[in-house]
């Protein structure tokens, strides 16, 4: 029966405040990771609490968000994300987003940009989850089969021996 494990592990955190002008903070990690064998990722999910404030209604606005993608030696590529935007009337700029990678690399990204707010993100309650399950090989699915067959053959030979 395949197992499922949970890999958890805290985020950075964001302290941001900003005039009518903006302010933004950006900060990325690239890294490499490799899986046992047979193992896949099944989920990934980013969460983080966060808190704002506003000190000029009319025109204010805060976007953040924060990306986690990881690819395995076979290219297979997972993403989670977690953010939010709120306008309230200020010009907001396009927050980057991730970029390509490789086989066996993985990628942390995460952005914010304010107007006449401030945001705090508590990094020590955000967490980056990862399910990882691991798969039966080929080999040992073939083997449970054929002996499954193999008792299933026997036990109809036992039967017609006792008919007879």
């Amino acid at each position: 029966m395949p197992q499922d494990n949970v890999f958890v592990t805290m985020l950075p955190g964001v302290n941001l405040s900003s005039s009518p002008t903006g302010s933004s903070q950006n900060s990325s990690t690239a890294f490499y990771f490799d899986l046992a064998p047979n193992w896949v990722i099944t989920d990934i999910s980013l969460v983080d609490n966060a808190d704002f404030g506003v000190s000029d209604y009319s025109n204010f606005g805060l976007e953040y968000l924060q990306e986690v993608s990881l690819c395995t030696s076979g290219d297979v590529c997972s993403t989670g994300s977690d953010g939010f935007y709120h306008d309230g009337g200020a010009n907001l700029p396009p927050l980057a987003s991730l970029p390509q990678i490789g086989a066996n690399q993985g990628f942390y990204y995460l952005s914010a940009y304010s107007v006449n707010t401030s945001a705090l993100t508590d990094g020590v309650y955000g967490e980056l989850v990862i399910h990882l399950t691991e798969v039966p090989e080929p080999g040992t699915m073939l083997l449970l089969s054929t002996g499954t067959l193999g008792l299933a053959f026997l036990r109809r030979s036992l039967k017609e021996m006792t008919r007879s």
